[in-house]
């Protein structure tokens, strides 16, 4: 009798953290405060204003070595890749970008953006193989403005006149921004 009951404490204990997880999981779920269609509505009337980044953009960069509060660095030039597009519904942006320096890859990112209703912000994330981190983004005269948390570090992404698109990246310096990157892309369509 012993036996069964150990086979059947063992067979319990393999059992119970799955049911437990389950029942956690149903728990939770049901818990879970929901979103009303206005805040879902509001979360994609935000982002189709970001339409203008939309697309597959191919051009010249260039990025600055050496950049300081007295100096502007030295140019070095590489080529950009982006493909942007909406996903899950035009809930997401998905920006899959790739450089390219001396016939050699000098950086891959994907990066998710999204729109926080709560915030009223959007959240830019880019993956790059290390730890992302996030930046908070507005909207300012057809230009979406990123900024690192500690404001040191900023995003630009704009159309230009001509049409094409413009990402650039400055570090502030005290008072000073100074340009670490700038693309200036075409279109790819």
């Amino acid at each position: 009798m012993k036996t069964y009951f150990k086979q059947l404490i063992l067979k319990y204990l393999k059992i119970a953290p799955l049911a437990l997880g389950a029942a956690l999981l149903i728990g939770f779920n049901g818990a879970a405060p929901a979103i009303s269609a206005q805040e879902i509505e509001n979360e994609k009337a935000a982002m189709a204003k970001l339409d203008f980044l939309r697309g597959h953009w191919v051009g010249p960069g260039l990025s600055y070595t050496g950049v300081s509060a007295e100096s502007s660095g030295t140019a070095r030039p590489y080529v950009d890749t982006e493909i942007i597009r909406y996903d899950l519904d035009g809930k997401i942006m998905l920006i899959n970008a790739s450089g390219q320096r001396d016939g050699q890859i000098s950086y891959q990112l994907h990066t998710i953006i999204y729109y926080d209703v709560d915030k009223a912000r959007y959240i830019y994330t880019p993956y790059a193989g290390k730890a992302p981190r996030s930046f908070e983004c507005d909207l300012v005269n057809a230009a979406l403005i990123c900024l690192t948390e500690a404001k040191t570090f900023r995003l630009t992404f704009q159309r230009l006149p001509d049409g094409r698109w413009n990402e650039f990246g400055e570090r502030l310096f005290g008072n000073i921004w100074r340009k670490t990157f700038e693309t200036k892309l075409n279109s790819a369509n």
